[in-house]
């Protein structure tokens, strides 16, 4: 049986390996495209705020239940999961 402790402990190893990836694939996309980086950086500050308050809006129906941290951890993963393949794909389709 798997305890909501560890539950949270291998989802926070998996976000913070996917934060890293999101910046990875940021940078890329800003070397791609230096004539934008003022824009990029404005679009992912306000994503970040998306997701954070995403994350908020998520456990609110769980606030102050053990699970709360877990479900703002797997809100962040999937959405910054998102995040990077929308990122990916307009590398790719030469967007931005």
């Amino acid at each position: 049986m798997t305890t909501t402790y560890e539950m949270i402990t291998e989802a926070s190893k998996e976000l913070k390996a996917i934060n890293e990836e999101l910046d990875q694939v940021f940078s890329q996309k800003l070397a791609r495209n230096p004539s934008c980086c003022v824009e990029l950086e404005l679009s992912q500050r306000a994503w970040l705020l998306y997701r954070d308050r995403e994350d908020d809006c998520r456990r609110c129906g769980v606030k102050g239940g053990s699970i709360e941290p877990l479900i703002g951890i797997l809100a962040r993963i999937e959405l910054t999961r998102e995040r990077i393949e929308y990122l990916k794909r307009t590398m790719i389709e030469g967007c931005f």
